[in-house]
């Protein structure tokens, strides 16, 4: 997921404007790398679907 933070313009006339800043990505590490590949490959051959279901308790 992508971090950023909001900036304050410096003084404008009006009301004060705002900026999303986007952080730089990091790199994943090699564990982060190889639970995504696991996801997409349960995704792939239909053991985990993407959408979501409500399960009736």
């Amino acid at each position: 997921m992508r971090r950023g933070y909001f900036e304050r313009e410096p003084d404008r006339e009006g009301p004060p404007v705002y900026r999303l800043r986007w952080l730089p990505e990091s790199e994943l590490d090699e564990r982060e790398r190889r639970y995504a590949q696991f996801v997409r490959y349960l995704i792939a051959v239909g053991r985990l679907s993407e959408a979501t279901e409500q399960i009736n308790q």
